[in-house]
Parts: structure tokens; sequence; C-alpha cells
């Protein structure tokens, strides 16, 4: 028999100590506890599953080639190791909806006591649950700080599998033409989830699939960087943002670019290709 929970967005905080958790949501965020059955030890992942062996190996594969792939599309250059492995639970279930969690601390540039689950079909865990969980890793293991949501789940989302970004496309158009769209001064100041959260979702993956569009994975990689870079030195966070935008993409208006981006979508998400992938790399 299997429990259910819904997962709740907590914030814990003292003096020195931010816990940061990522909900990934592809359909809806239920988790079910799997009877865990098979266990797979790689250099950076313990996961354990439901399912036979084979399949659990599989995942461990794929979450060490995610982790070093994502990291060099994105950000440049592999990683090394972890000091600790990231424990993962992983409940392959093809009635549940595909979506997944993950939860960490950051303390003076710290990250360390990793936690993550995983549900879905076999398919879509693979094709779009473990990567998007581990780019929320290398995200935070590089940045070495929470990013605003709309940044770190619109990277997250950009990894995964076409049908599932084609299915964020047709909820931003239904979210703003309901007036459910978020302003981007209000967007990059966002820390925390919203409780209308799947508009933040659909907008802040096309807001990355936008700038990937104009310069690729890479230049939104360095344009996180930047953004951290400015934090370091003191600046506040919008205009550590505006700076960023200002020496990646030519702009710190956010106005501006909230137009440029309105204009992309309401012509049909430009240099996007039928298969949903855009043709820059």
């Amino acid at each position: 028999m299997y429990k259910s929970r819904f997962i709740q967005i907590i914030k814990m905080k003292n003096k020195n100590i931010k816990k940061s958790i990522t909900l990934s949501i592809i359909i809806f965020i239920l988790v079910i506890s799997p009877v865990l059955a098979a266990r797979c030890e790689s250099p950076n992942f313990v996961i354990t599953t439901n399912v036979n062996q084979e399949t659990t190996n599989k995942f461990c594969a794929k979450a060490e080639a995610d982790r070093k792939q994502l990291a060099i599309d994105y950000y440049g250059g592999e990683m090394p190791n972890w000091g600790t492995k990231i424990p993962i639970e992983i409940n392959v279930n093809k009635r549940l909806g595909a979506g997944g969690a993950t939860s960490f601390y950051f303390d003076h540039g710290e990250v360390f006591g990793w936690r993550g689950t995983m549900q879905g079909s076999e398919q879509r865990i693979l094709d779009s649950v473990i990567p998007h969980e581990i780019m929320h890793t290398i995200s935070a293991s590089i940045l070495r700080q929470p990013l605003p949501r709309w940044a770190d789940e619109g990277i997250s989302t950009s990894t995964e599998d076409i049908s599932e970004k084609q299915r964020h496309r047709k909820m931003l158009i239904e979210f703003l033409q309901s007036r459910r769209g978020i302003p981007f001064n209000l967007m990059f100041e966002m820390k925390e989830y919203p409780k209308d959260i799947m508009p933040l979702y659909a907008q802040g993956y096309s807001l990355t699939e936008f700038l990937m569009d104009l310069g690729g994975k890479r230049k939104f990689g360095d344009f996180l960087n930047t953004w951290k870079k400015y934090k370091e030195e003191g600046k506040s966070n919008m205009e550590a943002w505006k700076r960023a935008l200002k020496d990646n993409y030519g702009t710190s208006d956010l106005g501006k670019l909230q137009n440029e981006w309105l204009k992309w979508v309401a012509g049909g998400f430009q240099n996007i290709c039928t298969e949903g992938e855009t043709k820059t790399s």
C-alpha cells in the first residue's frame, strides 16, 4: 500500500543557514512513498527505487551523465565530485504525474544536506525529471546561493523533454490571456514560490528560453554568474539583475525586456523549431 502526501513549501531560516526546496512540477505535486526495492550507488548519488536493479542502474547512469553534460553546456565546465553523495528516492509509476523535489541548505557559500525524490513513468523520469532535478543541484553548487525562483525553475525546465516544453508554452499563453502573468519587476525579485505557482514555471521557463534563443545556453549561464558577481559585490538583488542583463544582453530595462519577450511570444516563439527546440545551442 502506498502512502500519499503533498509536499509543503517550507522556509527554514536561522542566523546563518537557509534551506532551499525546489519543487519540480510537471503535472502535479503529489508524491507517493514507494516500497523501495533496489539501490544503486554512483560517485555522486545514492538512488533507491521501487523497481528492478537494471532500471535503477539506468537512473544512476543518467543522473551522472546529466550532472556532467549540463554543467558543461550551461556553465562551461565539468564539476568535481561532491564530498557527500545525494540520496534520491524514485517511485516509478506510470499512473503518477511526473515530478520531484530537491532540498538542500546554503551556509556562507557552502551547500549541503542534499535530498531528492522523483516520481512518474520510467520514460518521463529519464527524459525530464532527472535532468530537471540535477540542474537544480548544478546551479546551487556553482552559484552557491539561492536563485530567484524564475531563473532556478527556468533553467531547470529548459532541460526537460520537448513535450514538456511545449506544454509550458501552451500554459503560458493561457496564463497571459487570463491575466495571470507576472510583471518582470516582481518576478525578478521572487525568492519563494507564489500561491499561484504554475504561471511562475511557465513564464520563468519562457523568459529563459527567450534569452537562450538570443545567446544560447552558455550565455545564460554566464548571465547567472554575472548576477552572482554583482551580488557578492554588495549590489541589491534587482541592481545585480539589471547589471547582469546589461552585460550579457545589452539592456538593463526590465520594461523593455518584458515588451520584447511579449512580442516574441505573440510571434509564435520566433526561432523555435516545430519540434520544440531552440535553433541556438
